[in-house]
């Protein structure tokens, strides 16, 4: 992985090659750069495996299903906002003929390369769970 920061330290660019695990990094990333609270503003590149959640149902409690794709997928799209310096991302990627979206979970791994914007906010945010254990952006005190 290698970071690239902006001269006022308030945006970082990521670059992560071949092999390489999109969540995993991203987090190690949010926690060096210390931004405590930022935007993953975007997000491409290709992967060879990618591991998402939705949801099963409306109802409450949530319940997720979980789905792993192993097939070369163009990332199309990756946004989320760190919160005291934790991911939360949804990815878009497809193979061309489909669309596959989610919550990003650990080993997605990237095929040739991705790239993502990240952008410091002047906020300070945390995330606790509500009474159904969804964790809810909250403003850190």
């Amino acid at each position: 992985m290698n970071i690239f920061t902006s001269e006022d330290g308030q945006y970082a660019v990521l670059n992560l090659a071949h092999g390489e695990r999109l969540l995993e990094n991203l987090q190690q990333a949010a926690e060096e750069l210390n931004f405590g609270t930022a935007a993953i503003v975007t997000g491409f590149g290709a992967l060879s495996r990618l591991h998402i959640h939705y949801g099963k149902h409306t109802g409450r409690p949530p319940e997720s299903v979980f789905t792993v794709y192993e097939e070369p997928l163009e990332l199309c799209a990756l946004s989320g906002v760190i919160a005291d310096n934790q991911v939360h991302a949804h990815i878009l990627a497809s193979n061309g003929r489909q669309s596959f979206g989610g919550h990003l979970e650990p080993e997605t791994v990237v095929c040739w390369l991705a790239e993502m914007v990240i952008q410091r906010l002047p906020l300070s945010l945390t995330r606790e769970k509500d009474e159904y254990g969804i964790p809810m952006l909250k403003e850190k005190s």
